[in-house]
């Protein structure tokens, strides 16, 4: 079943938007362009060498939103990791694709001090600094979450060589903008 919510999720993506692969800025609407595994792994050395945690490798204007993807890296140190950081994104919806390492991701529960916040990547929402409650699933490479707008989450803990991600972000309100990073 996750390969082909996987399967179907890659072909809509790639059918719907343009990537801004190495570098580039996202190609007008009804163009298409890979993000290629090539990518993925430039975006894991980039992460590594110059300590980025989230950063967008496609970005899309489809019509009647954005779509964006992003490559995502969390470590067991105080640079590379928002493990316990929680928060909400109040228009996005956000799908975790594991590529490698395992944690621990929360969702749902309550923010404790919760401070609105607001992102191009990720739109307005809410952080806080601890969340209390919620649902845990433990996440290992191949696995997928889907988490919907108003959804608090956090990874609580990553595994000893951490977890590296993608996330497909969809914004049918089209707030969130490509950063070039």
């Amino acid at each position: 079943m996750r390969q082909v919510l996987l399967g179907a999720l890659v072909v809509f993506v790639s059918m719907s938007y343009a990537a801004p692969s190495s570098g580039q800025q996202p190609q007008p609407f009804n163009t298409a362009t890979d993000v290629t595994h090539a990518d993925i792994q430039a975006a894991l050395k980039k992460a590594l060498a110059e300590k980025i945690t989230d950063q967008t490798i496609g970005f899309a204007d489809v019509g009647k939103g954005n779509v964006s993807v992003a490559f995502v890296i969390r470590r067991n140190n105080a640079t590379l990791s928002n493990v316990g950081d929680p928060l909400v994104h109040d228009k996005i919806t956000e799908i975790y694709y594991v590529v490698s390492g395992s944690g621990e991701q929360v969702t749902g529960g309550t923010i404790v001090d919760p401070k609105p916040q607001d992102g191009k990547a990720i739109g307005p929402g809410t952080r806080g600094t601890k969340l209390e409650g919620g649902r845990v699933s433990k996440m290992v490479a191949g696995d997928i979450i889907i988490i919907p707008p108003g959804t608090v989450h956090t990874w609580t803990s990553v595994g000893p060589d951490g977890v590296d991600y993608l996330i497909y972000r969809f914004d049918p309100e089209k707030i969130t903008s490509f950063q070039k990073k």
